[in-house]
């Protein structure tokens, strides 16, 4: 008899088990959509955020939704009444994800999505300048490779960086000169202001001056080069050090 009640607990415990693992398809079945809210980086940690779908309260956690292909989300932070954004955001069916990004001294946004990069060998960078004092409201990034800092070529990237905003992604080749040399890549830029034409930064000034802080790389003698990192969000800053651009966060490949 003892046996027999273990058995049945176990089926039980099973039962449920199963249950859970598809409770979530059930529920698409049955025409709900999943929604929830992913804070990708923040800035300023102090800062507490409460977020809401068409005034239900939504999270980290998917919440169920029925009859809905559209709503308003709304990010309040530290408890103000008044949204910090108020947005319209589509559902379609199965997962809806929206990630957010609060930048420093600024405001959250909605990060939009991004494909992946083109090959493996590729990271899709974006960068975001908050406005240096002596550098104009906007300036110019160019950026070149090199693998001797010595010799550099240019990738063709060329970008305005608007302050307070996020530029849009752009390819960085990882394997730009492989397999004819193996060395890793190194991106430096030339920042130039805008409004008066100064250079702020040299590319040929080695890596002290214009680098690009993406992620960490591994390499592979038959494929070359990747980022741990296939899309990644840097942020430029005045003083020199080993980078110009620091990585803020990454969206690492899965």
């Amino acid at each position: 008899m003892k046996n027999i009640h273990s058995f049945i607990l176990f089926f039980c415990f099973l039962f449920l088990l199963v249950g859970c693992d598809n409770n979530e398809d059930v529920y698409v079945n049955k025409g709900y959509s999943l929604f929830k809210v992913k804070m990708l980086w923040q800035a300023d940690a102090s800062i507490s955020y409460k977020y809401t779908l068409d005034n239900d309260s939504v999270g980290s956690v998917s919440s169920y939704i029925r009859g809905k292909t559209s709503g308003i989300l709304r990010v309040f932070k530290n408890n103000e009444t008044t949204p910090e954004l108020e947005q319209a955001v589509t559902l379609q069916e199965g997962d809806n994800v929206v990630d957010l990004v609060q930048l420093p001294e600024s405001p959250v946004v909605i990060s939009p999505s991004e494909d992946d990069p083109s090959t493996a060998h590729h990271v899709k960078v974006r960068l975001f300048y908050k406005g240096i004092a002596g550098w104009g409201s906007s300036v110019k990034v160019d950026i070149y490779a090199t693998v001797d800092r010595v010799t550099y070529t240019s990738t063709g990237v060329s970008v305005v960086l608007e302050e307070g905003k996020l530029s849009p992604y752009f390819e960085l080749d990882l394997n730009q000169f492989f397999p004819t040399n193996t060395s890793q890549v190194v991106f430096n830029s030339d920042i130039t202001d805008v409004a008066t034409g100064t250079l702020l930064s040299n590319h040929t000034k080695g890596t002290n001056y214009g680098a690009i802080q993406f992620g960490t790389t591994s390499f592979d003698a038959t494929n070359g080069w990747k980022s741990t990192n296939k899309c990644a969000t840097s942020q430029v800053k005045k003083q020199a050090s080993l980078f110009r651009f620091l990585l803020a966060f990454g969206i690492p490949w899965e």
